[in-house]
């Protein structure tokens, strides 16, 4: 299932937006509840990941919900994925 997909036309790809943190819209974050247990589920479908989660130090970002753990992982046509933890 797809979200969005263009089959036509062909559009270009740019190495530079699969970088997180180019400047303007290059990823969408999902919520999960337990990242862990969500990237463990993507691996062993086969989804390579970018990295492990990590915690994202506080002086980097910062919320009301706490601490922040992320990992990211490509989507079938290369477009960088997040997963994102709050608390």
């Amino acid at each position: 299932m797809k979200l969005l997909c263009y089959d036509l036309p062909h559009g270009k790809v740019f190495p530079e937006n699969s970088i997180a943190n180019t400047t303007g819209l290059r990823h969408i974050a999902l919520r999960v509840d337990d990242i862990h247990a969500s990237a463990k589920r993507l691996k062993q479908a086969g989804v390579k990941m970018v990295s492990d989660p990590v915690v994202v130090p506080s002086d980097v970002i910062s919320h009301d919900s706490g601490n922040k753990r992320l990992c990211y992982f490509p989507d079938p046509d290369g477009i960088l994925l997040e997963l994102a933890e709050y608390g």
